[in-house]
């Protein structure tokens, strides 16, 4: 009987299951209905994919064979930082806890693609390192100026402001959804599928906790990851850098219950100091640039690279 399997949430949420999905399919056929149903295309692994708008999606699909619903967050091993997201999918859907990277499948045309679009950037801007940025996480708005994100993820304009300014031979490529006007940060609209485009030709990831950083592993990709909110046993990967505040999270973000966060508040308010540190690690390349040392050396994911 086919696996019939309901994914719902945010990319990295769903590029998380990817691993999992693929070893299921060598067993039997996988079907899978997702907010996200980007991240499948081009898989060569998925029988079929459909976007949980669809309509009559219980009389077409559902029914027909074994529905799986798996929610990670609900595990114990998951919000006690025993597990990282990619691990407690493993655990629901093949009773094995491993931790994996996320993949995704570009087809020929969409790798081209991106490739021309970072060769453009580096014709206007030869010998700079062009890294994918996303300093706003999804739930994040801005009005006048400021940057509101009740996940306590997201850095602030005037921070975004700060970094862009005192950056050397970099780029930074904007995958986030908000806007962001500097002459060092390339501002352009993708669809979902020309972003991953996008950051697979990149050089390196300057990420916080959201979408892009799971893409950029997705893709082997390194760089540096600042954390607020959340716990990096819980979403950090051994390729990236990661920073975050000394004595941050002070309480685990309760995503999918209701529960009291403000002690996370003032997460990402890094200092000066900690932002001219940053800003040194990107100028000077202090992160980490091939992904096979890295990933070799650091098997065992730790919450323990912090800011000092």
């Amino acid at each position: 009987m086919q696996k019939i399997i309901q994914i719902d949430g945010g990319i990295g949420r769903v590029l998380c299951t990817t691993h999992a999905l693929n070893i299921l399919s060598e067993q039997q056929e996988v079907i899978v209905l997702t907010t996200w149903p980007e991240v499948f295309f081009n898989n060569p692994n998925i029988l079929k994919v459909y976007g949980l708008n669809r309509e009559y999606i219980w009389d077409d699909v559902i029914r027909h064979g074994d529905f799986i619903y798996p929610e990670p967050y609900f595990k114990r091993e998951y919000y006690t930082q025993e597990h990282h997201l990619s691990q407690a999918f493993n655990n629901i859907l093949l009773n094995d806890s491993v931790f994996s990277f996320p993949k995704l499948y570009l087809s020929p045309q969409e790798m081209q693609w991106g490739k021309n679009f970072i060769i453009n950037i580096r014709a206007q801007f030869p010998k700079h390192l062009i890294l994918a940025f996303q300093p706003y996480g999804a739930s994040a708005t801005i009005t006048d100026g400021i940057v509101i994100d009740p996940t306590n993820r997201s850095l602030s304009s005037d921070s975004v402001r700060y970094i862009a300014d005192n950056l050397k031979d970099v780029i930074l490529l904007n995958c986030s959804h908000i806007p962001i006007d500097h002459r060092k940060v390339w501002q352009a609209s993708f669809t979902v599928r020309e972003l991953f485009a996008v950051v697979a030709a990149c050089d390196h990831i300057f990420t916080i906790d959201s979408m892009l950083s799971h893409v950029g592993a997705a893709f082997q990709k390194t760089g540096i990851l600042l954390l607020g909110s959340t716990f990096s046993r819980n979403v950090a990967y051994p390729n990236y850098t990661t920073l975050q505040r000394e004595g941050y999270p002070k309480s685990y973000y309760p995503n999918r219950f209701s529960g009291f966060v403000d002690k996370n508040k003032g997460a990402m308010d890094f200092t000066a100091s900690e932002y001219d540190m940053l800003i040194t690690l990107l100028n000077e390349k202090k992160f980490p640039l091939t992904f096979g040392d890295v990933v070799e050396a650091n098997r065992e994911l730790s919450d323990n690279n912090t800011v000092p």
